[in-house]
C-alpha cells in the first residue's frame, strides 16, 4: 500500500510492555482500526492504526495507537 501521508494527527497511546534487549529480533505489525472522512476536508480521510513492535516471541514489546490524515486516492484507483 502507497499513502500520502499528511500528517500524525494525534498518538492516542504508547505502551511498553517488556523490556528490548541488545539481539532481540524485533518486527512491526500494522493494524487498521478504524478510517473515516475528515470533516470539512474534501481530499482527506483520517485513519487509525495500531502499531505492535514483536519480538522473535511473537510477544508484543510496544503497542501505539495513532491517527493519521492520509490523503484520499481519486475515486478512479478506490475499490
Amino acid at each position: 500500500m502507497r499513502a500520502a501521508i499528511l500528517e500524525e494527527a494525534v498518538v492516542e497511546e504508547v505502551r511498553w510492555q517488556r523490556p528490548v534487549r541488545p539481539g532481540d529480533k524485533l518486527h512491526v505489525r500494522r493494524h487498521t482500526l478504524m478510517s473515516r472522512p475528515r470533516e470539512g476536508e474534501m481530499r482527506a480521510g483520517e485513519v487509525e492504526f495500531l502499531y505492535e513492535v514483536v519480538n522473535q516471541d511473537g510477544l508484543a514489546a510496544m503497542i501505539q495507537r495513532s491517527v493519521l490524515l492520509l490523503k484520499q486516492r481519486p475515486q478512479s484507483f478506490r475499490n
